[in-house]
């Protein structure tokens, strides 16, 4: 179990480092003038449309490979420490909490991309 988890953690960091830079990469967006630099998902800068779509697609994909990384480091956790006649339910709650903060947090941080649009 305590390799498992080790892996686990392992796993998370990996994941965390890979959608940090991900998110701290500079977005771009086609805009009629020529391509323009939108800032990052951390620091955006849509004075767009465009850039502001581009900017909540990048939030979308950096949120879910967080939220990915959690619900499978969670689940191996408890699939691994559940008896073996025990049921998947408490996997499956996992699942479903983690899929609706993915979800909220998208959100939230799209409608805060969207906020920057024209500053």
């Amino acid at each position: 179990m305590a390799r498992a988890l080790v892996l686990v953690a392992t796993a998370l960091a990996a994941s965390i480092l890979t959608a940090g830079v991900y998110a701290n990469a500079i977005v771009w967006a086609d805009i009629s003038i020529g391509r323009a630099d939108c800032g990052t998902v951390w620091e955006p800068n849509a004075v767009e449309e465009p850039c502001a779509s581009a900017l909540r697609r990048r939030a979308w994909a950096t949120t879910g490979m967080l939220g990915a990384a959690a619900l499978v480091a969670l689940v191996t956790v408890v699939v691994g420490s559940r008896p073996p006649g025990g049921r998947g339910t408490p996997a499956l709650a996992l699942a479903v909490g983690i899929g609706g903060a993915v979800v909220m947090v998208g959100l939230v941080w799209g409608a805060a991309i969207e906020r920057t649009v024209g500053t």
